[in-house]
């Protein structure tokens, strides 16, 4: 009986590991060529209204001084392979039944869905703690800048407000703030006491 058994235990080890070997790599490269910009912009309408946006070519994400360049993934994406995998999958879906349901080649109607959209994201930005931004921007350092932007860094800082809370229509085409207010004031009381202009206005 138990010679049986173990050659199943060794079996499934085998199978597994091999299953790994594939599976790995296999998803690292899928999720790879689904987050570049060729995918992203050429593989649905409403993208590619995104990546041809004067406000997303000429912003700072884009176009800086550093040479460094924030592509969709490193803002939209999380970092860990599970956790980005499954986004591929829940955010693809969404977004491809959206597609199917939505004629996104008129500007209009994705202009209307896109208001919609950048609530959600702003949103969801809040929930994780700005986790994206803080993969390249840390705050200590920022508190160590010019003596107005630390001071107002320093003080978000302490009253936990999160990037997105201040740094809103940084990358893409603007929305009215007062579309988020309502929302900022439920989640942070003090937010009214740490005014910060968008950084584009600063």
């Amino acid at each position: 009986m138990k010679k049986p058994l173990r050659k199943i235990t060794w079996g499934s080890l085998i199978i597994g590991f091999a299953l790994g070997v594939f599976l790995v790599p296999a998803t690292i490269t899928f999720n790879h060529f689904t987050s570049t910009e060729d995918f992203c912009g050429n593989s649905c309408h409403a993208m590619s209204w995104v990546i041809n946006d004067p406000s997303y070519i000429n912003s700072s994400h884009r176009k800086n001084g550093s040479g460094v360049v924030a592509t969709c993934k490193d803002c939209h994406l999380p970092n860990d392979l599970l956790r980005e995998t499954w986004a591929h999958i829940r955010d693809g879906s969404r977004d491809l039944i959206a597609s199917l349901s939505n004629d996104f080649s008129e500007k209009q109607t994705w202009e209307a869905r896109r208001q919609a959209l950048t609530y959600e994201v702003r949103k969801k930005m809040i929930a994780d703690n700005s986790e994206s931004c803080s993969s390249c921007h840390q705050l200590a350092f920022l508190e160590n800048t010019k003596e107005r932007v630390g001071r107002q860094h320093e003080l978000a800082n302490r009253n936990n407000v999160k990037c997105i809370q201040c740094h809103f229509n940084l990358v893409h085409s603007p929305v009215k703030p007062s579309v988020f207010d309502r929302e900022d004031l439920k989640l942070l009381p003090n937010y009214e006491r740490v005014s910060v202009a968008p950084a584009n206005q600063q």
